[in-house]
């Protein structure tokens, strides 16, 4: 006699399980070790092109995971994986809002890649994707790490029209940007 324990043994159950496993063991590495390999994350997302899905959770974790959670691999490496997990799950239409583009900023920075600010803010709002605090920001470390401190002034006063608070992030990136002029 065959007893059902409930659970299904199609491929596409495996492969959720085997996706799950998968984004588990990537979040244990970083909370245990704080690293993790280019190997894992390339796994992740093969996983997720054969099983054509993933949650907004599992998405923003493999995003997260491209800047300096990798760090035996160059800031150019990390960039055009963390670009191809991007083109990949906008292909397969994974929901994502502001906390995805808030963390592929995050890790642009870390990683030091060169990116358009405005370009940036344009295609989230393209998406009708609100920029929040962060988003700005973001946007702000970037025109600091390039030096240009009228494009992080501009931010800034966007910020101050909108009545976002800026803190010590603001203040450490202006002081950055204008040590890159000097």
């Amino acid at each position: 006699m065959h007893i059902s324990s409930g659970f299904t043994s199609s491929p596409a159950a495996k492969s959720d399980l085997n996706l799950e496993k998968q984004i588990r063991r990537l979040d244990q590495d970083v909370r245990r070790v704080g690293r993790i390999s280019r190997r894992d994350i390339e796994d992740v997302l093969e996983e997720i092109r054969t099983q054509r899905s993933a949650t907004s959770s599992q998405s923003l974790l493999v995003i997260r995971c491209c800047g300096n959670l990798v760090p035996e691999e160059m800031p150019e490496v990390r960039t055009a994986l963390v670009q191809e997990i991007w083109k990949t799950l906008n292909a397969l239409n994974v929901p994502m809002d502001i906390s995805h583009y808030n963390a592929l900023l995050r890790v642009y920075l870390e990683n030091e890649h060169h990116f358009s600010p405005t370009d940036f803010l344009a295609e989230i709002e393209s998406k009708n994707i609100e920029p929040n605090r962060v988003t700005y920001q973001r946007l702000i470390a970037r025109y600091c790490q390039q030096g240009d401190i009228d494009g992080a002034t501009r931010i800034l006063e966007f910020m101050r029209s909108k009545n976002l608070p800026v803190n010590e992030n603001v203040f450490n990136s202006l002081i950055l940007g204008h040590s890159q002029v000097c």
